[in-house]
């Protein structure tokens, strides 16, 4: 399983479709959740499609998830990893990115 969080810019030169497609039949065990964060319109380059993002996560059995807060971004990540997320501080400092904790 692979989460993918996305700003909607597609930059590696392939449909995100077509490749759900190819991973699908390759490795029908393996799934792609994307979340897309922040973003009001899913833009791949060259096809300006929302239904791209979400075709990829529905052809590798997925889900897909907005989130255009930092909050909904954690409920997202909690959703689709399945486990609970925590934040390290480090000592007077900002908070480091979550990670996931579990199995």
């Amino acid at each position: 399983m692979v989460v993918v969080v996305t700003d909607g810019e597609e930059t590696c030169g392939r449909s995100p479709c077509t490749y759900g497609e190819m991973l699908s039949q390759a490795a029908p065990d393996f799934t792609v959740h994307v979340i897309a964060f922040r973003t009001s319109v899913f833009t791949w380059m060259g096809t300006g499609s929302a239904l791209e993002a979400k075709c990829l996560a529905e052809r590798t059995q997925g889900l897909y998830v907005s989130a255009g807060t930092q909050d909904e971004l954690a409920q997202a990540l909690r959703e689709t990893l399945g486990c609970p997320l925590i934040s390290e501080r480090a000592v007077g400092g900002p908070a480091k990115h979550g990670r996931a904790v579990g199995g």
